[in-house]
Order: C-alpha cells, then structure tokens, then sequence
C-alpha cells in the first residue's frame, strides 16, 4: 500500500528529527510506534496473501526476502557508526574529543572554561557546579562571577546537545539556566552594589551631627536623628568602640 509506505516514511522523518535536536521536533516516540504498527500490518498482510495463494507461508523464503531488503542499509549504517566512532571519540563524559585533540567543553569567549567543563564534567555536575558558583557569586554581589556561571553552564548545554541519552538531563539543565537568568535580573534590578557603601555618605554624616548633639547634652536632637535612621531600616547602636549601625530591612 503505497500511502501505508508513505506514513512509515513520515514517521521515520519524525524520529530522525527528533533525534537532531529539533526543539519543535516532538513526535520522535511516537514515530517509533507508528513506524512499528504498519510495518507489523503491513508485513502480515504479504504473509496472509502468499497463504492465500500459495496455500502455506515460506518462512525461509520470506525472511531471505528481509535480509536482502534490509542487509545493505544496515551494512551501510554500520560502515557510518564505525567512521564516526573513529574520527570523534568521547574521552569522558563531559567531554568529546576530535582527533585533533582539541576538547568540546564549556567554553566561554577567549577560550577560557568553567571549572567544571575543564575538568569534564557530565551535564549534572556541570549544572549543579553552576548553581553551587552563581550562589557564590550572588552572597559576593560579584556580578561578572553570576554572568560567568550562567555562560558556563549554557556552554555546557550545548556541549551536551547531541548526546540523545542526556535529553532529561539537558531539560533540567535549561530550567535551571533561565532559573539562573532570572535572578540575575532581580539582582540587576535591585543592584549588586552592597546597600551600606550607597547609604554611607548620607548617614555618617548624621551621626557625626547626632555625636556632637549629644556631646551638647541635646538628648531630645539626638534621639530624633537616631529614630529617623530606625524608620528608615538603619539601626545606630552606641559601644565602647565607638558608633555603629547596620541596615535592618
């Protein structure tokens, strides 16, 4: 039936799409099923036509039929594997190594690597490595650190892409990239600058003011600059060393 053909043809597009990373490629498993259903209906068909006209099924006839079919397209596709396999060899398995013996890993622009892409890491340890650096990073407000972990591990996903045994790995790894992405943003928007650096030349000079007013025993003055500051989230404690505050909200 050459519209049945014409369906297993489409599903096998399917798969091998699915297989080439396409992200809109998403019929790959059900390819596999559609290509088996007509080829398993299709095959007992010609097995119950030559029934009916010959009266039996030629089991070694019929599967000598399937080797000559079949035999040179897999001989073909073994001769392939066999190339490929010789020319890139996966080294580790964070890493696929081309003869040449320059490593695929995360790289980042000037040929720098992330620690875990130079140690070759597997997508998890890439991904977990990047969420334990970026978490660093974000308690040091170390804005290059954030944007260094992000791109290593966006490095690593890609370095990964074409490992089709690293698909639920990988779908992990992108969620947590745009996880990573996402808090970046809030800390640009919040501003990576430590909050005290930005409120110092506002409130050392109050409480240079509020010293010299309790110095002349202005109490009520001193106590009014020292609660403005506690309205305002900074909290002014007086110790033997001298005066200190820290923001509180």
């Amino acid at each position: 039936m050459p519209a049945l053909d014409g369906l297993r043809g489409a599903a096998l597009v399917a798969v091998l799409l699915f297989h080439s990373q396409f992200r809109w490629a998403k019929g790959g498993f059900l390819g596999v099923t559609t290509f088996f259903v007509l080829s398993g209906f299709l095959i007992t068909g010609l097995l119950l036509r030559e029934r009916d006209d010959t009266g039996s099924i030629g089991l070694r006839a019929f599967w000598g039929r399937r080797a000559r079919r079949l035999a040179p397209a897999v001989l073909v596709l073994v001769g392939l594997v066999i190339g490929y396999v010789a020319l890139v060899t996966r080294r580790s398995p964070g890493s696929v190594v081309p003869r040449g013996g320059e490593t695929i890993q995360g790289a980042r622009s000037g040929g720098e690597t992330g620690a875990a892409g130079a140690a070759g890491a597997s997508l998890p340890e890439s991904t977990d490595d990047a969420e334990r650096r970026f978490a660093a990073a974000e308690r040091d407000r170390s804005g290059p650190a954030m944007v260094s972990a992000i791109l290593d591990l966006e490095a690593a996903i890609e370095a990964w892409s074409t490992d089709t045994d690293e698909n639920d790995n990988a779908d992990r790894a992108r969620a947590v990239l745009r996880g990573l992405v996402a808090r970046l943003g809030q800390a640009a928007d919040q501003g990576l600058a430590d909050p005290a650096a930005r409120l110092r030349p506002a409130v050392e000079p109050l409480l240079k003011l509020r010293d010299e007013l309790r110095g002349n025993r202005l109490y009520a003055a001193s106590d009014a600059i020292r609660d403005a500051l506690a309205h305002a989230g900074i909290q002014v404690r007086d110790t033997p060393e001298g005066i200190r505050w820290e923001i509180t909200a």
